[in-house]
């Protein structure tokens, strides 16, 4: 009975133990939740770095085709001026031509002396032309300064945009330094990743083969019990036994005890009855003397009786010493059995939480194998898409080159055809200045030429006023009429293509200036959202380096707290608090209790996968050592 209360005593301190152990590993899924979620904050910062990185891309791609449309627009107003130098070049022809032949018209007149109207009207369309001649010098002169001004806003324009490129080829390549420690650190994690896989592996053989132990030590430990349970059965029949025979022992002392306390009162009544009968009469016969012969023939069975009970007693008496130094053995075997039961579930306890604690740690170890892989996947398809976007940046960057050496070719091209049109220039405007000396000498020809003509007038009108009173009709010769009439014809369509001319000319002036004003707005509206994309740009560096120093503050933080955590992770085990009670053990949960709470800590924050895969590389290797003592551990 009482080694039966002894087991069920057991029992229930193992419950409690396995109650204690399932609160523990309950701390432990709340641990494996924080590092998970630990893992899925370091992937969040992860790819809002990466996210970054590729805004930062795709403003360099933006910046860059702003270059080029730049680019291209300085492009087609230096083919506009080329060809504005050239129409200027054509009109600077057309207006010699003009002169000379105005010269050669006015050469004519000066032959033809008799017609005097027809003089005068050449005089004045010589001056007419002369002035529109003057006017449009004028104007190609002002057409001439604009060109320029326009070259020298292109020329900028261009060097601005080649500033822009230059600072995004120098963007481009601090930004494939970024990729390349990105892909550094991404090698390291899964450097990281596989020690870690390593680990688990490890972890899981040694898991195994401790599994196997307790099974063979779960075995041996049956066997031993099935044994002691033989014995204790076979020790309390051996005890039911000796009960028995100590019962049968009493009786048969206390028969002994009757039979001679009957001898002592048969031996009074015979001395009596010797007394009696030597006093009597001594005539007594045969009969009273086979009368005496029967008690005394009784009297020795009696005693032959008593000395084998006695005989049996001593025999008996004997067996009981024999029996109670046997119950000696059996109650120290007993006391025994029950030690090595209470060790042996001691033993068995801490191998159960030592389990527990593995399977706790292969959980956490799984969970972070699986986020570090998710992960892993994370960062390969964003390594995968800033791979391709690195390439096209290559392959734009190589584009961007070859386009800028063409620019510069291009550029060198264009200041050679500007220096031969300022040549050009220079020479249109030297001969513009021979054509005005020959105008000033026509001009004074004209005017020695207006004087004769109003001599010549003077003469004809007197002559012709003295014929007409003669004659009402004025004759001229048929050549005069013919050539008045040509003349005035010729003049008026002249007149018309000119007057056609110039107002084509106007209206090309004033949508040049039109366009050129819409452009210089363009490149200044151009160059005002450049200037705040560089702004944004630096404000977007300028929090992309914050957040950077604020993240390995967190990370130093962390690893400070991960550095703590694995200092206690690396102390020795503690003991579990134990009182005895009779022969078991009470385990007291105030100790677990603490271990929970101070193995549950709250939810850091941090920006890095591989330290916690570095924690778990340092940790996971230490745990043979923790069952190298531990062979004879055992399950139920």
């Amino acid at each position: 009975m009482e080694m039966a209360a002894d087991g069920e005593l057991q029992i229930g301190s193992v419950g409690a133990a396995v109650n204690m152990f399932g609160e523990r590993i309950v701390g432990r899924v709340t641990e494996r939740k924080n590092a998970e979620m630990l893992v899925s904050e370091m992937t969040a910062l992860k790819e809002r770095e990466l996210h970054l990185a590729k805004n930062d891309i795709s403003r360099y791609k933006d910046a860059k085709n702003a270059s080029e449309t730049m680019r291209i627009q300085a492009r087609s107003e230096l083919l506009r001026a080329k060809m504005a130098t050239k129409d200027l070049a054509l009109q600077i022809k057309k207006s010699r031509d003009n002169a000379k032949s105005q010269k050669l018209r006015i050469h004519g007149l000066s032959t033809h002396e008799n017609s005097s109207t027809l003089w005068q009207t050449g005089a004045s369309n010589a001056k007419n032309q002369y002035m529109e001649v003057s006017r449009e010098l004028e104007g190609i002169k002002e057409e001439v300064r604009k060109i320029k001004s326009d070259m020298a806003s292109a020329l900028e324009t261009k060097r601005i945009a080649e500033k822009q490129a230059q600072e995004s080829t120098e963007k481009a390549r601090a930004y494939s330094s970024s990729l390349h420690t990105l892909r550094k650190e991404i090698d390291n994690a899964n450097e990281e990743h596989v020690l870690v896989k390593l680990a688990s592996i490890e972890a899981l053989k040694e898991f195994h083969s401790i599994e196997a132990q307790r099974e063979a030590n779960a075995s041996q430990y049956s066997s031993a019990m099935e044994k002691t349970q033989k014995k204790i059965k076979d020790l309390a029949q051996q005890i039911n036994s000796s009960k028995e025979l100590q019962m049968t022992l009493a009786v048969t002392l206390a028969d002994s005890y009757v039979l001679e306390q009957e001898l002592q009162l048969v031996k009074a009544m015979d001395l009596n009855s010797d007394a009696k009968k030597r006093s009597s009469d001594s005539s007594t016969g045969k009969e009273k003397k086979d009368e005496v012969a029967a008690p005394s023939t009784q009297l020795q069975a009696i005693m032959s009786e008593l000395e084998a009970a006695k005989k049996d007693l001593e025999s008996i008496r004997q067996e009981g010493f024999q029996f109670m130094t046997s119950m000696d053995t059996i109650r120290d075997e007993l006391r025994r059995v029950s030690k090595e039961l209470a060790e042996l579930k001691s033993e068995e306890e801490r191998e159960d939480a030592n389990v527990q604690f593995l399977n706790s740690e292969l959980l956490k170890a799984k969970a972070m194998l699986e986020s570090a892989e998710a992960a892993e996947k994370k960062v390969n398809t964003i390594l995968s898409d800033l791979s391709t976007s690195l390439r096209q940046l290559r392959s734009e960057a190589d584009a961007a080159k070859k386009r800028r050496e063409k620019i510069c070719k291009e550029i060198q091209s264009l200041r050679l055809e500007i220096e031969n049109t300022e040549a050009d220039i220079s020479i249109t405007e030297q001969n513009l200045e021979s054509a005005m000396q020959e105008l000033e000498a026509v001009k004074a020809a004209e005017a020695i030429a207006l004087d004769n003509l109003r001599t010549l007038s003077e003469k004809t009108r007197k002559d012709r006023a003295s014929s007409s009173q003669q004659a009402s009709s004025i004759t001229i010769s048929n050549f005069e009429f013919q050539y008045l009439n040509k003349k005035a014809d010729g003049a008026d369509e002249i007149a018309d293509k000119k007057i056609a001319a110039a107002q084509a000319w106007v209206n090309a002036i004033k949508a040049g200036e039109k366009e050129i004003l819409l452009k210089i707005e363009m490149a200044q509206r151009e160059i005002r959202e450049l200037s705040l994309s560089e702004e944004r740009e630096r404000h977007e560096t300028e929090k992309s380096l914050t957040a950077k120093k604020q993240v390995e503050g967190e990370l130093n933080k962390f690893r400070k707290k991960e550095k703590q955590t694995e200092l206690i992770s690396l102390q020795p085990e503690p003991k579990f608090l134990s009182k005895p009670v009779g022969d078991y053990c009470v385990y007291s949960p105030s100790r677990t209790t603490k271990l929970r709470t101070a193995r549950s800590p709250g939810k850091p924050h941090f920006n890095h996968t591989s330290f916690t895969m570095k924690k778990k590389k340092r940790a996971i290797p230490n745990l043979p050592r923790l069952f190298s003592n531990k062979k004879s551990a055992k399950t139920f």
